[in-house]
Formats: structure tokens, sequence, C-alpha cells
């Protein structure tokens, strides 16, 4: 909710009143009004900085100057999105690219050929002299528990010396040597070939099918943390290059997040409905209506998967699944992975990445499912999680996973998807134009077999067309919809969602954030914004007004968190709608701030975006933290509100 400080009325007279050009007279006053308090008479403030050169603000303040020259990657009536390079000056030395991250070596006893686990005896009479036997230990998800360990299957533990064939979908390999000490802990993940699932869900096809069904596409969709358009650009030029050269993947300039982080922005695309709307009581999730639960009642046979467990989608200060949400859930892998590698903050598990292990396994799934349609919707988080700079490291593995699925034609019949949650939330580059921009704009490409852009070329036109169109996550939910329908057979597939429309119908051009419910201060259609003075008098009051925000945000948790005061205020940027150029006696203006400043004692970095409109401050959204804040928050992580305080909270102890 909006939330409106009222100034005081300022009195002013017009000393142009006789001035024959009265609309222009009415414009100035409107003008001198918005930043009358900060203008008249000021020379210092009580700190003693000058704000005597703020008087030359007022005719400028509503007639900005618009740049003529700017190039839009969406240029439409309702949306002006800037086309930046993404090696602008602004942002230049900020970046860096690693391409590879190499997990410590060690000398692995076991290795896997189909669906047997092998004892390596060259590894053994060389490493382990001393060796005696393995020992398979399968194990699944605990039901009706995210917390704490797997399920052992004590009873289908077996010893083996040479190799054992397994069985299972998940197990630990655990090899001794003759004192009964453990050598080396292995975890390992097959996809078992499921023919009783294979059977109800044709039987579920039959059901469903109409006499003008067409044969059902896959779906693939591989969401990446932190993923900027631009970044992508940066990072993953191999990738991009094999999805755009090789694939002739559609990548979609304006596509705008709606969400803070990954939840709300992952819940619009898998749910297509705002957090708001999902009435998250932070109970278990399995009530709610996920897309895979549309694609499985389809008769399609589905896999989710993330690289990390404890900031997985679901499960970061939430309670996640009670029961196993789709047929092939990696959780309880990833979760053996890390407990293996003795961190969960580490990357790799044993000689390999972690990511790798997911990526292995969803080609897995794709060439054991080839001939039943298939659903399936993975995550990549750790490597660009806390720096988009290490966005690279996913590019080699993601290109070799593309390249196996795409030369072994597992991708001849599937629409695959691959994006961000959203851009970098901190860091260096985030505080500046640029960095904030690419925040709101993640990456996004469509790729649709060559069969289908012949069949349904009019479908393939418009996914291109909508390429620099404004679009968003409730248009992924369209599109998953849309595609579902196709394979019914319906005559008119459902093609809209509750707020957005498919990507592959001709979307209007004339849509705004606020149709596809994109907040103000997440919408990159903002038709004009300038750097503003951070010595500007409004700046300071609002940065000043913000912080006591704050404060009351943390009242309740008084006792356990630090009050907060301004310290400094860094950038500052301001905003005005095009139309006043076009209609100059529109009174008064509405124009919106974003402020960046640090607060005392955390040296916490805040981004707000305020409203100035009528003499009054209004907050649009949330207060944003643009700055890490892992352990200074955590003595409220326990609060039924954490997810909210851990931005603002700098404890006392």
């Amino acid at each position: 909710m909006a939330r409106i400080q009222k100034l005081t009325k300022i009195p002013c007279k017009l000393c142009f009143c006789m001035v024959p050009v009265c609309s222009f007279a009415c414009l100035v006053y409107y003008g001198l009004l918005l930043d009358l308090k900060y203008i008249t008479d000021i020379k210092s403030d009580s700190r003693g900085r000058n704000y005597s050169n703020l008087s030359s603000f007022a005719g400028e303040f509503l007639y900005p100057k618009i740049h003529e020259n700017v190039n839009y990657i969406v240029n439409t009536e309702t949306c002006h999105i800037p086309d930046l390079d993404p090696y602008g000056a602004s942002i230049s030395k900020f970046i860096e690219t690693e391409k590879h991250y190499v997990c410590r070596q060690s000398n692995l006893i076991t290795y896997r050929k189909g669906f047997k686990i092998i004892v390596d005896k060259k590894v053994v009479n060389k490493y382990y002299r001393l060796f005696l036997k393995c020992s398979y230990q399968p194990y699944v998800k605990r039901i009706g528990k995210e917390i704490g360990k797997n399920v052992f299957l004590f009873d289908k533990f077996q010893n083996f010396t040479e190799f054992v064939n397994v069985t299972d979908e998940f197990c630990t390999i655990c090899c001794f040597d003759k004192n009964d000490i453990l050598l080396l802990k292995q975890q390992f993940a097959f996809v078992i070939r499921n023919a009783t699932l294979i059977k109800i869900r044709k039987q579920v096809r039959q059901i469903n099918k109409s006499k003008n069904a067409k044969s059902p596409m896959n779906v693939l969709m591989i969401a990446l943390e932190s993923t900027s358009r631009l970044n992508f650009i940066r990072q993953m030029n191999f990738t991009r290059r094999y999805l755009q050269s090789t694939m002739k993947a559609v990548e979609l300039m304006g596509y705008n997040k709606l969400g803070l982080n990954t939840f709300p922005n992952m819940v619009a695309i898998l749910l297509g409905i705002t957090v708001d709307e999902m009435n998250d009581d932070n109970t278990f999730y399995d009530r709610y209506p996920f897309i895979w639960k549309d694609f499985m009642e389809a008769g399609y046979v589905t896999l989710m998967g993330e690289d990390t467990h404890d900031q997985s989608l679901f499960n970061y200060q939430r309670k996640g699944f009670k029961w196993t949400p789709v047929d092939y859930y990696m959780r309880p892998h990833v979760m053996a992975l890390e407990q293996n590698s003795g961190s969960n903050k580490t990357w790799c598990s044993g000689n390999f990445l972690v990511l790798q292990s997911v990526l292995d396994k969803l080609v897995e799934f794709v060439a054991s499912y080839r001939d039943v349609p298939h659903f399936a919707f993975t995550f990549i988080g750790k490597p660009s999680h806390d720096n988009s700079n290490r966005l690279g490291i996913v590019d080699l593995p993601l290109l070799r996973t593309l390249t196996d699925l795409n030369t072994r034609g597992l991708l001849d019949n599937t629409v695959l998807m691959i994006f961000g949650d959203h851009g970098s939330r901190y860091g260096k580059m985030r505080n500046t134009f640029q960095g904030r921009l690419e925040e709101n704009l993640p990456a996004f490409y469509v790729f649709l077999p060559q069969w289908f852009r012949k069949t349904h070329s009019y479908l393939f036109e418009n996914l291109k067309t909508n390429r620099k169109k404004l679009t968003s996550n409730f248009d992924v939910y369209a599109t998953l919809q849309d595609i579902l329908g196709l394979g019914r057979g319906h005559l008119s597939p459902k093609s809209s969602g509750k707020y957005g429309t498919s990507l592959l119908r001709n979307i209007r051009t004339k849509r705004t954030c606020a149709d596809l419910k994109i907040p103000i201060f997440f919408c990159a259609c903002q038709s004009f914004i300038e750097t503003y003075s951070s010595e500007s008098r409004i700046v300071h009051e609002i940065a000043q007004w913000v912080v006591k925000e704050i404060n009351t945000i943390l009242f309740k948790v008084s006792h356990l968190c630090s009050h907060l005061t301004l310290s400094v205020i860094r950038q500052a940027w301001r905003s005005v709608q095009r139309i006043l150029r076009k209609k100059p006696n529109i009174s008064p203006p509405t124009v919106d701030f974003v402020i960046q400043f640090n607060v005392f004692p955390s040296n916490a970095v805040f981004e707000a975006t305020v409203r100035y409109v009528k003499q009054e401050f209004i907050l649009l959204g949330d207060i944003l933290r643009i700055n890490k804040y892992v352990g200074q928050s955590n003595c409220v992580s326990g609060h039924k509100n954490a997810l909210v305080l851990e931005r603002y909270c700098y404890c006392l102890k």
C-alpha cells in the first residue's frame, strides 16, 4: 500500500501574472510549486551545502531534455525501453568474465555405466590398497517434511566389490577399507523409465483427446538466477550464439520482470497469478495448481530440478512440498550432493559441478521419455546468485547440454525456454542507472522446432513480432496454456491467461506495465529519466522520510534491531512523463524520484522510488536493499515476517 506524507503548503505568488502567455505562466507556476519549498531563497542548508543553483531546475523541471537520439529496443506508444550497450561506460569497469570453475579432484572409486555402478579397479589398485567393499544405499524424499535428511531404504542396501545393478532413482555409494573405515562417498541419480506411469498418462491423453488432437509438444524450461538480458549477452556468449545461429531461437527484448526476487516472478510463470493472490500462509505448497499439474493432467511425465536445496525456489524460508510435486523430483539428490560436499555453499560434489548433475539428469530424462510427452522445469542458481559475473560458469555446461539434446534430435518436438528470473539485485553494477534497468529486464529465449515454424508459420511470425513488445511473466504462463491447448487439438486454444497473452499470439502494442501487473518501480517503460542532484534539498528530505519508513517497519522488532539513521545519499534520479511535452497545459505534473542511500550503523544501501505530486511523498512499492546482508539480520530469521525484516534489520547483538 502506498505510504504518503503531506508536505507543508507553501504560500507563493505569481510574480508574472501579467505575462501575456498565460498558459506558459501557469505551467511555470506548477513547476515552481513542485520544488518551491526547496528553491526559493535557499542558499545553503543546515549542513552548509549550497543550493543556490537549484533555481536553475525550475525551468527544466517540466521540460526535461528528451534525448531524441536514443535508440529503443521497445518503442511503442505506451512503452519506451532504451537499447543500452552491454558494455556501456557506466558499467564496463565492473564486468569480469569467469568461464571455468574447477572442482577439487578426487580419485573416485566407482563410476556409472548404464544402470550399473562399477568399481574402478585401476583406481583401487593405485590409491586404495586396503579397499574391501562398497555399499549401495538407495534413498527417497522424506514424505511430509522438507527439513532434515532423506529417508534411506535400508532393506535395499547391498554390498559389492565389482558392480551393482541400479534399481532406484537416487543412491549413495559408500566404500570402506579392511578396517571398516570410510574411504569415499559418492552420489548418483538415475532416470528409471516407469512403464506403469507411461500407461497411466497414455490413458489420460486418450480421455482428453479430441478428433482434431495433434501430437502434444514437449516443454523444457531452464531458468537462470539473476540473469538480465544484457548479462546473458556478456557472460553466456557461447550459449547465445548456439541458440540464435544454430537453433534459431527468438530473444524477447522487452521481457520485464514483475516481482522483487525469484519467488514472485516464478509464481507468475507457474501459477499465472500474483503472490498477493496466492494467499501464501507459509504452509506446504501441494495444494496450489502449478502448471506442471496441468501438464500431468494432459498426460505428460514431469521433472523439476534445482542446483541448491537451502535457497531453492519453494524452500528458502518456506516449507516446500509435503509430497513429491512432480514425477521426477531432484531435490533429494541435490540435498545429498550438498551433504556429500560437506557444505551447501560449495558448487561441487565430488569432481563435478552440482549444476552439471542437474543438467545431466535433464538430458537423461528427455532421452528416457523421448516417445512420451514430457515437461521439465529446472533452475540453475548457485554461480550467479551472489555474483552476476559468475554466470559465465554456466555457459559451457549449458552449451554442452543444448548441443547434446539438439544433435540427438531430442528437441524435434519440444518448446524450449531459457530465461532469467530477474537481473542482478546487488553489487556495484546494480548501483548504476543501467544496473537498475538491467535488474528489471531478464533474459528470455524461446526455441520452436523446425516443423512447427513451418506448419504454424503464423504463430512463429507472431513470436518474432512480439520480441520487440512489452512482455512479462504472465505471458509465459499463457504460452504454456496455449501449448497445452494446441496439443489437445482445440480449434481456439486458450491463448490468454488472467493477465497475459501467449507469446505465440499477436500481443497488443498499446499494452502497459499496469496491464501486466508490473509495479511502476519495476517498469522499464519509463518515458524519461535523468540524474538529479543528490545535494538537492528535496532529495535529502525524501531520503530522511524513507529512513523513517524503514524504522517504522522495524518498530515491532526494535528490541532486536538497531535504529537506522541516514548516512549518505549516493545517487538520485527523477522521471517525468513524456506526455507533459505534448500537452504542456496538464497540471500538476507527476514526478517520480529514485533515491539510493546508505544508513548507519549497518552501512546498508537502500533504494526507494518516491512519487512527488501535489506536495505529497508517496512511496511506490518496497524499499529495496541493493547490497548483501548475509549475517546482519540473523536475529529475525525465525520471525513470521522474516522475508521482509531481513532486508532492513541490523541486529543489536
